[in-house]
């Protein structure tokens, strides 16, 4: 299969175009590694270059932010953000870069490793389904949120 990648450069990601195109787990963290190294948090969406959903199907993780990290799915079996149960959240959120927008991503949201978000991205790519190697919640129950 072949995906996309949008992030926060300008003309690139949500708001322009998504052109960078990976098809394999190493094409993808070539470009990772080429994201990482803007020195800004990105949050960088992946998604399937056919998909036909209004709101494409797909994955985003955070980039860029040292140790800690973030992803959402949205898809199939049912959108998800994604965490570990043994990460603590860190004591201060995230501004992430989105499309030349910027983005706080609280830290309940920040429960993954780099190396973890990462990974799930790999598997992601690798299998075009949501990610096993992390626990998934629904987007408005994530732990920790206000009851």
């Amino acid at each position: 299969m072949k995906y996309l990648l949008g992030w926060g450069r300008p003309g690139q990601g949500p708001g322009g175009s998504y052109d960078i195109a990976v098809s394999s787990p190493a094409d993808l963290d070539t470009a990772l590694d080429a994201i990482a190294t803007t020195g800004t948090p990105m949050l960088v969406n992946i998604i399937d270059a056919w998909d036909g959903h209004d709101i494409p199907y797909g994955l985003q993780i955070g980039i860029g932010t040292g140790e800690r990290s973030c992803a959402r799915y949205t898809g199939k079996p049912a959108d998800g953000l994604g965490y570990d149960p043994a990460v603590a959240p860190p004591r201060d959120p995230i501004t992430f870069d989105l499309g030349g927008e910027p983005v706080t991503v609280e830290p309940e949201r920040l429960r993954l490793s780099m190396a973890q978000a990462r990974e799930a991205a790999r598997q992601y790519v690798a299998t075009g389904g949501r990610p096993t190697c992390i626990a998934w919640d629904a987007p408005d129950s994530m732990p920790g949120d206000a009851e």
